[in-house]
């Protein structure tokens, strides 16, 4: 319910209840009046729609309400409202948000989209009492626009504070609350009693008074719609209302039918400035805007509002362009596309564009980004290698000499917080990252072999039952067997230990067996391994060979693969996020948390002049392996610069566009471009070549629809620009005679 809906005061309906009197005295008379009423009421719901609200509609005990908008013309200007402060109002604050609220206490209505606002409920800071409520917080921190502040007059002194306005739109309706009596229209009018947040106790009397005056002069007929109408159009004049209305408690009025519904002034400011926003959102969805995207016009109800800042654009554009980034997993650029604002999305927005898959992959990301970058956190090593992301709070330290320690909520490992190595209690014991990945290796190492994927499994258990095959050439050596048909060493990835199963002559497509461990002698093993390549020998492994060899091959490519990535990359100063450099210059731009950071020092340097770093005496810019990369590639025309060449011989010097983009910032007039056949976009001012004689064109930069002929933007249906007397040519072959003859002239 709006704020004018509110409930009436208990002791105003005891002096004057609207329940209608006893049904007893429903009889004879009162029947026509019945039905009158009934007729009445109908009339009333299809005239007034969603604004009536019905209590009860039994006969004779009718009662409903309706809300009465009053105009105040206010599509061309606005009002302004003021409340004065008293003593008992210092309590009230200003707080951060711009909403005017009182101490202690929070604001309940929420509000999101359209470059509006959202007022969450304020709450005591957490602390560091669990991950997760850090974690939670940072993610709701979006926070869209918020409501305006109101404007505070203080004293000369500035400690007090004398008065607060605030201009809105859009004020609350009235609420005319009915009840229709047995006699009524013949010969009583309707029982009434008329709420409102913003007029003052003595001015909804004398509205009252208007409604009496009229009733008495229309007894006898239907009334109600006569007073809704009267207090829409007429409620301004009669009050004398103007720009500015004063905001004042609500105390006891000569007419009990009056209820001014402001107990406090400054809480229903912020409640009529809440319904205003609501009102504009309303307003602007309805009506058509351009996005600034892809210059298409929808709706306003098909844009989303990015929520950390007040730009708005289609849900279209906005949800391929999340999806991609949430995709590559570059969340960081989720921000508003605005060059000059750079405002970061959402979540509520976000949860709106993407598809729910997406959006949990998202909410993933996001929430190890922000376990990333948050100080006093560390991951369990242990965990992390058996597949688990556990954070875990940093105990901190009595002297920065002291190494912190960290406990594992998941498993109870005991682990620096700083190497995270075994826990000790010096920072100078620390391991190196290289000790520490060695010793990530050892452990994987030393897992047994259950550890081993479903496909590696499956391998090893067709290698254990029907072996593999070996390819021998001609110039290599056969391997060596014992007596029992068992390889004496190690020959090519076979070990010693692994069983001949069979030979044969030919090659893997087409081979004759001449031995099988089935059919054959061992003592002829021999004498068949020295035949003529090509042969194709089959090999069982050693079960526990085999397994050991695989895993400590694992093992090792797994440490020589973190040693290539730490050789090769640097850690993000800030979330410790290993970046690679492909090429360029040493200055970095951590796709994770957004630092930036020299790649030579590893060090974080400032993002608003990140380039003071270099130079003076401190790190290259340019490495000097790559400044010769870049003049290496030069020389082989595959550069940049290469490609720069290409499109200056593709397109042609643009010197004259940038000339004339001078002349038109310099007030001169733009230089109309004549080459070909063809005309601006009326929308982007984009030149458009003519398709053949055709007049319609769609612009190859914003997609709008325009005409060649008039030069004028097509809206809606395309062939109806083209038809009809006085219409454009559709081709300017179809152009009249008479317009063509100054030309041919």
């Amino acid at each position: 319910p709006s704020l004018a809906t509110s409930a009436i005061p208990s002791d105003c309906l005891r002096s004057a209840p609207l329940v209608p009197r006893s049904m007893a005295v429903v009889a004879g008379d009162n029947a026509e009046n019945i039905a009158e009423q009934t007729d009445e009421l109908v009339a009333l719901k299809e005239i007034f729609g969603e604004d009536i609200y019905m209590q009860d509609e039994e006969p004779g005990a009718v009662s409903f309400s309706i809300d009465v908008l009053v105009d105040f013309g206010l599509c061309r200007g606005s009002v302004t409202l003021w409340a004065e402060f008293q003593e008992s109002d210092q309590a009230f604050l200003v707080s951060g948000d711009g909403v005017a609220t009182p101490a202690g206490a929070a604001a309940s209505s929420t509000f999101s989209g359209g470059g509006a606002a959202a007022v969450a409920p304020s709450s005591p800071a957490l602390g560091p009492s669990s991950v997760a409520a850090l974690v939670q917080q940072q993610l709701e921190g979006n926070r869209p626009q918020q409501l305006t502040k109101p404007r505070i007059e203080r004293s000369k002194s500035g400690r007090n504070v004398q008065r607060a306005e605030v201009t809105v739109k859009h004020l609350p309706p009235l609420t005319l609350h009915l009840g229709f009596p047995p006699e009524y229209p013949s010969s009583a009018p309707p029982d009434f009693h008329l709420v409102c947040g913003w007029l003052t106790s003595e001015q909804l009397a004398q509205l009252c008074a208007a409604l009496d005056g009229q009733a008495a002069e229309m007894l006898g007929s239907p009334i109600v719609f006569t007073w809704a109408e009267f207090l829409k159009s007429d409620t301004k004049d009669l009050l004398g209302l103007g720009d500015s209305l004063a905001l004042v408690a609500s105390d006891d009025a000569s007419d009990v039918r009056a209820v001014a519904d402001c107990v406090d002034p400054l809480a229903t400011m912020v409640e009529l400035l809440r319904y205003d926003q609501r009102r504009e959102l309303e307003c602007w969805k309805n009506e058509v805007h351009q996005c600034g995207i892809c210059f298409g016009e929808k709706a306003g109800s098909l844009f989303v509002n990015l929520g950390g800042c007040a730009h708005n654009f289609c849900v279209e554009c906005m949800g391929d362009m999340t999806k991609l980034h949430v995709k590559e997993g570059s969340i960081i650029e989720l921000k508003c596309p605005v060059p000059d604002c750079r405002a970061e999305l959402g979540s509520r927005m976000l949860e709106r564009v993407l598809e729910p898959h997406e959006y949990e992959r998202w909410e993933r990301l996001k929430t190890q980004q922000i376990l990333d970058t948050l100080e006093g956190i560390a991951f369990c090593p242990r965990c992390e290698e058996l597949g688990h992301d556990v954070p875990n709070f940093v105990e901190g330290t009595a002297s920065s000499d002291d190494a912190p320690v960290a406990t594992c909520r998941r498993c109870g490992y005991v682990f620096c917080g700083k190497c995270l190595g075994i826990a000790h209690t010096s920072i100078q014991d620390c391991i190196s990252e290289e000790d520490r990945i060695m010793q990530v290796a050892m452990r994987k190492m030393a897992e047994s072999s259950g550890k081993m994927t479903l496909a590696q499994r499956k391998r090893m258990q067709k290698e254990r039952t029907m072996g593999k095959l070996y390819e021998i050439t001609l110039g290599e050596e056969a391997p060596e067997v014992d007596t029992i048909g068992l390889l004496v060493k190690d020959w090519r990835d076979s070990t010693s230990g692994d069983e001949i199963m069979s030979v044969s002559t030919g090659t893997k497509d087409d081979f004759t067996p001449v031995w099988t461990v089935t059919k054959s002698d061992y003592t002829d093993l021999g004498d068949k391994l020295m035949l003529r390549p090509p042969l194709i020998v089959r090999i069982r492994r050693n079960t526990v060979a085999a397994e050991e060899r695989d895993r400590k091959k694992r093992a090792l490519e797994e440490l020589m693969t973190l040693r290539a990535i730490k050789q090769d990359s640097q850690p993000c100063p800030r979330c410790n996020v290993r970046i690679s450099r492909s090429a360029g210059c040493n200055h970095m731009r951590c796709t994770n948390c957004d630092t930036h950071f020299c790649y030579r020092c590893g060090k974080q340097i400032p993002s608003d002049n990140p380039y003071s770093h270099f130079g003076g005496g401190g790190c290259p810019t340019f490495d000097t392996s790559e400044v010769r990369r870049m003049v290496q590639e030069e020389r082989e025309n595959v550069g940049i610069d290469y490609e720069l060449e290409n499109l200056r011989r593709q397109f042609g010097r643009q010197e004259g566009l940038f000339a004339n983009f001078e002349a038109h910032q310099n007030g001169r007039p733009i230089q109309r471009r004549t080459r070909g056949d063809g005309s601006q976009c009326p929308t982007c001012r984009q030149f458009n070549d003519r398709i053949g004689r055709l007049n319609h064109a769609r612009c190859h930069a914003c997609r709008s629809s325009f005409c060649h002929h008039c030069r004028k933007k097509i809206v809606g249906v395309v062939n109806a620009h083209y038809r009809g007397e006085g219409a454009c040519p559709q081709h300017e072959a179809d152009a009249p005679a008479v317009a063509a003859a100054p030309a041919a002239a």
